[in-house]
């Protein structure tokens, strides 16, 4: 049971964190690289498993990261957009609009 416990928590830590930093951005009027948010939701769950707030530390990972912000786009919590540059490459930034907020406070209660 405990392996299945240890693969599992890591998991629902990333998507609670993430869940909290998109909801501190929701109804800001802001827009954000995804890249630069994921790198910084790292960076931060990286410091709360320095500070022992989080146990494990495989829940800092990236790829994690971005699959919670896709599937909270995918849920309506989120919008990200995708702008091509003149060289190719594809940009998403990402806002959360005010009345996504009720969405995410429902899953708090």
């Amino acid at each position: 049971m405990d392996f299945f416990s240890n693969l599992i928590v890591p998991l629902v830590d990333t998507y609670f964190v993430t869940l909290m930093a998109i909801e501190q951005i929701c109804g800001k009027n802001l827009v954000l690289k995804q890249k630069k948010f994921v790198h910084e939701l790292h960076v931060c769950i990286k410091r709360l498993y320095q500070d022992k707030v989080l146990n494990h530390l495989h829940s800092c990972l990236n790829d994690i990261i971005e699959t919670a912000v896709e599937r909270f786009e995918q849920m309506g919590f989120l919008e990200i957009r995708a702008y091509v540059k003149k060289s190719g490459n594809t940009t998403l930034f990402m806002n959360c609009p005010s009345e996504n907020n009720a969405g995410i406070n429902a899953i708090w209660n």
